[in-house]
């Protein structure tokens, strides 16, 4: 009797422990028809570094008061042309031409939210399928004799590195080789594209984190005054409208008009943390709250009295340039807007 008590509690012990594992297990990922080729958690990446030919771009993880968010440092190379040599050496030979230089164009940005999609796209990375590739001729014929580019991600203490080989024919699907045991695999283009092309694909271009929905209040500061309004209908687009939050049923068309432009602007591009713009003035700040009483700052510059034009805020992490065109629009037309509120 003693020995069924011992049998049957064991055997209890180990469906509770099961139990326990199934409930608390991570769901795995529906991998469909495709294989795994490298696995990881997205949250442990903190760097992804991709080398090509022609350009590359590290994205980093980083973090400060506001909050996470992910950098990238990209180079574009080009070659610098060469001018034909004519004539000959002294000794009648003729003159060696000179080699093309390869020149570096170097930006920074923030990332957008696609980063995020592309850490969990890496984690696991799936292919299409794995392939048996064997003979130097086979390994030319998909371009990983010399590889377009290598990726490496950084998760923790470990380093997952792939060689980056050449399209098949018709899918345009890539060939990798997982450089830890030379395992080639084809891959989906797409999932390389947003590395390959970061400057155009993960680039942050919006100048405030707090969607125009979720916006309830704003304080405008230019020329020494200061407006403060709020927005009516913020869920409905066609209906939102601009108030004075000292005058409630005061709705100044203009206000309403140039808080659209003003939440429409985007940046173009990040400046040289290195060697950013000099003489910048402050030409307006947008405060901006939510519902839950958060907020951001905008603030709108001009480099001296007639050049180019920047923005930075808390979501931004630097300083942006913007189109001058929209730009100068919200600045000369803040006084009137401000007047319009008298």
């Amino acid at each position: 009797m003693m020995r069924a008590t011992v049998i049957y509690g064991t055997a209890l012990a180990v469906l509770l422990a099961l139990s326990w594992w199934q409930w608390t297990a991570e769901p795995e990922v529906d991998r469909g028809d495709k294989v795994e080729l490298l696995a990881g958690k997205a949250e442990a990446i903190t760097e992804i570094r991709w080398t090509g030919k022609k350009n590359e771009s590290t994205l980093t993880r980083r973090s400060d008061a506001v909050g996470p968010y992910f950098w990238v440092d990209y180079t574009r190379w080009t070659q610098k042309p060469v001018l034909k040599t004519q004539g000959e050496e002294e000794d009648g030979s003729p003159i060696e031409p000179t080699p093309p230089e390869r020149v570096a164009k170097q930006s920074v940005f923030k990332a957008s939210d696609k980063a995020e999609e592309l850490l969990k796209s890496l984690s696991p990375m799936l292919a299409l399928r794995r392939l048996d590739v064997t003979g130097p001729d086979k390994i030319s014929e998909i371009g990983l004799d010399v590889p377009e580019a290598t990726l490496e991600i950084v998760r923790g203490d470990s380093t997952q590195v792939l060689d980056i080989g050449g399209e098949a024919y018709g899918s345009r699907h890539i060939y990798v080789r997982r450089r830890s045991d030379g395992q080639i695999y084809l891959v989906e283009r797409e999932l390389l594209q947003n590395l390959k092309y970061a400057r155009s694909r993960l680039a942050d271009h919006s100048l405030v984190g707090t969607a125009r929905k979720d916006v309830t209040r704003a304080v405008l500061t230019a020329e020494g005054e200061t407006l403060e309004a709020t927005q009516r209908n913020p869920h409905d687009a066609a209906k939102a409208v601009w108030v004075l939050a000292s005058d409630p049923e005061n709705a100044p068309e203009q206000l309403t008009t140039w808080m659209a432009q003003a939440l429409k602007l985007k940046g173009m591009r990040y400046a040289d943390p290195a060697a950013p713009p000099v003489d910048l003035e402050s030409r307006l700040t947008l405060q901006l709250f939510d519902a839950k009483g958060r907020s951001e700052t905008l603030e709108l510059l001009q480099v001296g009295q007639s050049g180019d034009w920047y923005a930075r805020s808390e979501h931004t992490r630097g300083l942006v340039k913007v189109v001058r065109s929209a730009a100068k629009s919200l600045a000369d037309d803040v006084g009137s807007v401000i007047e319009s509120a008298d």
